[in-house]
């Protein structure tokens, strides 16, 4: 159809049309949110309109009439904008409606990295346990034990860093009926 053409014979233009269907989806959502493929721009402009793209994704997937899409198929270019700078908020956002075990174990592993600034691992346990209330939990076994072990192992670290971790617990016990003596 004319979107369809129109998207790929313009290598730095992106339509968004009304209505989506898969076909034109896998040829935009890769390229909002990697325009590396679009030539002549630098890396800096680069960075900027993959953050208005995943800002305008994330206000258009969280808004009053969110699309029904099956998300999967975008789950690695979605889970890439993690280490997008400044993207924190509208990256959790986009994946805590991608409903795929990586999606969640992307959100989890952020929430759990102590490097990473405070507020974009909050931002990420949030979004696991939107994620998690929509989806169920799709994490495996061993994965929720190695987030009980990454909670006891946060003693030492700030009460901050403890509620984030415990909370991304409670989201999994809350689905699961799992209590701590279980993991």
């Amino acid at each position: 159809d004319v979107y369809k053409r129109q998207a790929m014979e313009h290598d730095r233009e992106v339509v968004l049309p009304e209505s989506f269907d898969d076909s034109m989806l896998a040829v935009t959502i890769p390229r909002l949110v990697d325009p590396s493929g679009r030539g002549y721009l630098s890396d800096e402009q680069r960075m900027k309109d993959a953050s208005w793209a995943l800002g305008a994704l994330s206000q258009w997937i969280n808004g009053p009439h969110p699309p029904r899409i099956d998300w999967s198929q975008f789950d690695a270019a979605l889970i890439a904008t993690l280490n997008l700078p400044n993207a924190g908020a509208d990256a959790t956002a986009v994946l805590s409606q991608v409903g795929t075990p990586q999606a969640q174990t992307a959100l989890v592993d952020l929430a759990s990295q102590q490097l990473r600034p405070l507020k974009l691992r909050q931002e990420a346990a949030a979004a696991f346990t939107k994620s998690v209330e929509r989806f169920g939990i799709l994490l495996s076994r061993a994965q929720i034990v190695d987030q009980y072990g990454r909670y006891n192992e946060s003693r030492v670290l700030d009460q901050a860093t403890q509620v984030l971790l415990g909370s991304v617990l409670d989201a999994i016990e809350a689905r699961t009926g799992m209590t701590p003596g279980e993991g």
